[in-house]
């Protein structure tokens, strides 16, 4: 076994913070959460069960490790899970001493991902590798579900000028075993739309429905937006509240009020000339012809033209002579119900 290691399991389950147990097995052991570490080559055990413990809640418990050698103790120790780390109140510990060591757990799982999963962590020795004293543990713990989401991805589909858009629900069920209080924040409460009500009461195995309501002329834009909404939970828990936090996605997917095709230019031009021309088609969406007004049509370098042919765009490319690649846009600008708006088209030359 490597000094620098320190072996402790975690193992989500799903359910509930309780009691827990702490049982020592093997070498150098007494009374459960008293452990004994110093003995050349012994190595302890420890089994901590937390229970059930909900998502974003910490757990403690205590470890006094005695020191039984004849020589200082360097305590040390590695986790490679994030969601157990280790205080320890002395890290150099004479003979016969002893030193105190908090065992923190978090719950990282919100409950929606229910499996098992294993860590490991090890407290070792750092002043005598080659004695290699250690305590090894275990921590078992279970993700207790406290919220259920009928839809954590709210998104509006619509085609710009539409009118206006149907309200979206969003419901919440109460399965944690508590009362809990939920109040709703984010940058997306007063952006592109609005919620019912921001705060709400949900007795234990009841529901609550939130709308979201889109606000001003979301239905009349043509380009995407998403902005996030978050919960933020109170479980009136017997001995101290829980907090937690989940997160709701939202989104506009508007159909765009102006399409071009193709959405690229890609040439291979060949000769000392170095020309190519296309052709691209501009395509009202669906129901924005008559608030779609085309303003003008540019280009990002002296080597590219573009002229505005009706509902098409004629390019043309001369690549300089010492010229290998060129790289630049088309730009077509347009105004849709009053925002202006713009379309590049990308346009990739080689010789």
């Amino acid at each position: 076994m490597n000094s620098g290691k320190l072996l402790i399991g975690c193992v989500f389950l799903g359910a509930v913070a309780g009691v827990s147990a702490i049982v020592a097995t093997k070498t150098g052991t007494k009374r459960g959460e008293y452990v004994e570490m110093g003995r050349a080559g012994e190595v302890a055990t420890v089994a901590v069960n937390f229970g059930g413990v909900y998502f974003g809640q910490t757990a403690r418990r205590t470890i006094v490790l005695h020191n039984s050698s004849s020589h200082t103790l360097l305590l040390g120790w590695r986790t490679s899970c994030g969601c157990t780390r280790l205080k320890i109140s002395n890290s150099a510990v004479r003979p016969g001493g002893s030193s105190v060591v908090s065992l923190i757990y978090t719950e990282l799982s919100d409950g929606t991902e229910l499996g098992p999963a294993t860590q490991n962590f090890l407290i070792y020795d750092r002043g005598d590798k080659a004695a290699m004293p250690e305590v090894r543990g275990t921590v078992e713990a279970s993700c207790r579900k406290s919220i259920e989401f009928s839809n954590r991805d709210v998104n509006w589909e619509f085609v710009p000028g539409s009118g206006t858009l149907e309200p979206k629900w969003v419901t919440v069920r109460n399965v944690s075993g508590y009362p809990v209080s939920v109040h709703w924040s984010g940058d997306g409460k007063g952006v592109f739309f609005s919620i019912s009500h921001v705060s709400a009461e949900i007795g234990s195995g009841r529901t609550a429905k939130f709308c979201l309501l889109p606000r001003g002329n979301v239905g009349f834009n043509d380009h995407p937006e998403t902005a996030a909404i978050f919960m933020l939970a109170r479980l009136a828990a017997p001995r101290r509240p829980i907090r937690l936090r989940y997160g709701i996605r939202v989104s506009v997917s508007p159909e765009p009020a102006l399409e071009a095709i193709p959405g690229a230019l890609v040439w291979s031009v060949k000769g000392a000339s170095g020309s190519a021309e296309s052709t691209i088609r501009l395509i009202p969406g669906p129901g924005a012809g008559r608030f779609l007004r085309m303003l003008s049509v540019a280009t990002s370098g002296p080597e590219l033209r573009a002229v505005r042919q009706g509902e098409a765009v004629h390019v043309s490319l001369h690549l300089p002579q010492d010229a290998s690649f060129f790289q630049g846009d088309v730009i077509v600008e347009y105004l849709y119900r009053g925002i202006k708006s713009r379309v590049d088209v990308p346009v990739f030359a080689t010789r």
